[in-house]
């Protein structure tokens, strides 16, 4: 598995594995059909393993202040590998280099979450 870059190629990889990383939880209704873009710079990474994208995390900054995590999930059968954890500390290293200082995240009422 390699943790990369969001490719705007990969949006539609991107959009099935948001679906269905989503689909069991209570934030199943919130269905896009395509790929956000944020008013301020972003960090957009994907796993993928087997040229399959089976994770992705997005977070818009400020640089040198603070930083939103606005979609992170894996596909069901990939999780409890650390998919997540490698994903946001990946992510979490690019801004920390940036000089973000504090990351926002929004959960929904799920007990995972």
């Amino acid at each position: 598995m390699i943790i990369r870059d969001y490719n705007p190629k990969d949006e539609l990889a991107w959009l099935r594995c948001r679906l269905m990383a989503f689909l069991d939880c209570s934030y199943f209704d919130d269905v896009k059909r395509k790929k956000d873009v944020y008013e301020n710079p972003s960090i957009n990474l994907v796993a993928e393993k087997d040229s399959q994208i089976v994770g992705f995390i997005d977070i818009e900054y400020q640089p040198e202040k603070s930083a939103t995590i606005w979609d992170l999930g894996v596909l069901p059968e990939y999780r409890c590998l650390s998919i997540a954890t490698k994903l946001f500390n990946e992510a979490k290293a690019r801004l920390l280099k940036l000089g973000v200082k504090r990351i926002e995240v929004w959960t929904q009422d799920d007990i995972e979450a």
